[in-house]
């Protein structure tokens, strides 16, 4: 199997960049700072279950499901079993990893996880972010408790439950059969907002440690929709993945219906030098600071767009208009809700609203509230003042609440310095307004 290419880390860190990967890790990673005799968690997890389990008969003791079957049928229900992997997890609670600290350092907005762990949750604590911990009952209807995503606040959905509700883990072979009839079905249904970040064409997703070689994962990646995408993914396997004797098969099925490549790297190098590689592409030259007076223009877009509105970002500081975009300015610990409307109520003086067809994509967005709290503003100014102003950075036909405000076509390149022109003559205009006013 091929070792990862300058090809792969493009592709990989450019999805980053551009907000469309989604991360998926699996039960197969060996945290190898976490001193666990190189064994993943879910494997240490089987081998603890199957110690009280009579040696009469072999027991393939690597396998969680296998194994929790064997228990849950000696013991009769659920409870004693539980009870064990509580205590199990209860002892890693607050605990995380490099591997998992360097991920955190990514801007990844969506996660995938497929064991109950807080691994991932924790080091995106101590990056300074504010994780939205959710979960998949798979056998009760529970309302997500999600709201938008960013990379100040990515969401982490464990797909075979959580500990928060101990009858939502996936634990036993059987409860597996189950949770996929129920993936398949619908039933309950999967998180609205989830199955379409899923199923949107840009997405590509990061792989690691999903366990490939497992039976149930064609069944899961199709019921969620995860294939017919634009973009390749990749997937970082375990040995076990390249030793099988299926490999060929099996890493043809995955690459032509579902566009994933397969690589074997270490875990934690691999995270290491993902991170590596994009801190050193996200380091820039620092834009010269723009003199006390000029505009200050808040960014609204879809996080989609970002390499898009970094270059209208340039531009305009080129052109002497300074700029708020959330990514850059909002830091870690903020309260988003009442930082944002701060924002743009009282420290900006223009919101330039970059609309995309991705940006119309999303019917329930952070945007949109952005959207609101400047039209709110914009009530504030004189007839003929402007403050909120909509921009067409890509062809589309541009949100409906804004169709009553002049659109500005930044998409052929050649409107900004028309835009530039209009907001340096009306900030002058409203400059010479304040000092006409008489002092007492």
């Amino acid at each position: 199997m091929e070792s990862l290419s300058e090809r792969d880390w493009y592709r990989v860190l450019e999805a980053i960049h551009r907000g469309s990967c989604i991360l998926v890790t699996g039960p197969d990673i060996v945290f190898e700072d976490y001193g666990a005799n190189g064994l993943p968690v879910s494997r240490q997890l089987a081998k603890r279950l199957a110690e009280s389990l009579p040696r009469e008969v072999p027991i393939a003791d690597d396998d969680l499901t296998h194994v929790a079957q064997l228990r849950h049928k000696r013991d009769g229900d659920r409870y004693d079993l539980e009870f064990e992997v509580q205590e199990f997890f209860s002892s890693l609670s607050l605990q995380t990893s490099c591997f998992h600290r360097d991920l955190a350092a990514l801007p990844f907005t969506l996660c995938f996880t497929t064991t109950p762990d807080s691994f991932l949750t924790q080091a995106f604590h101590e990056a300074g972010k504010a994780p939205i911990q959710d979960f998949y009952h798979f056998r009760k209807h529970r309302q997500p408790a999600m709201s938008e995503e960013n990379s100040m606040r990515p969401i982490v959905y464990a797909l075979f439950g959580h500990l928060e509700q101990l009858d939502s883990l996936v634990l036993t072979e059987t409860e597996l059969l189950e949770f996929l009839v129920n993936v398949v079905r619908n039933a309950p249904p999967f998180p609205s907002f989830l199955a379409g970040q899923l199923a949107d064409p840009q997405t590509s997703f990061l792989f690691l440690g999903f366990g490939f070689q497992g039976w149930h994962t064609r069944v899961l990646l199709h019921a969620l929709k995860a294939f017919g995408h634009r973009n390749r993914s990749l997937a970082i396997e375990a040995t076990s993945f390249f030793l099988q004797p299926g490999l060929q098969q099996t890493a043809l099925f995955f690459e032509q219906e579902h566009k994933i490549e397969f690589r074997q790297e270490s875990w934690a190098q691999f995270a290491s030098e993902l991170r590596r590689r994009y801190e050193a592409q996200a380091a820039k030259p620092v834009l010269p600071e723009l003199p006390a007076g000029t505009p200050k223009v808040f960014l609204c877009h879809d996080s989609r767009d970002r390499d898009r509105v970094m270059d209208i970002e340039r531009q305009l500081h080129t052109l002497g208009i300074d700029s708020w975009r959330d990514r850059q300015d909002l830091r870690g610990g903020d309260d988003w809700d009442r930082r944002i409307e701060r924002v743009i109520q009282k420290q900006v003086d223009y919101v330039l609203v970059l609309q995309t067809p991705q940006m119309l994509q999303r019917p329930e967005s952070y945007l949109h509230k952005e959207v609101k709290v400047a039209l709110e503003r914009q009530d504030w100014f004189d007839q003929g003042e402007r403050f909120l102003i909509p921009a067409i950075l890509q062809p589309c036909k541009g949100l409906d609440r804004l169709s009553h405000l002049h659109q500005v076509d930044l998409s052929n390149g050649e409107g900004i310095r028309g835009l530039a022109k209009d907001i340096h003559q009306d900030w002058n205009r409203r400059q010479s307004r304040v000092q006409r006013i008489p002092t007492s």
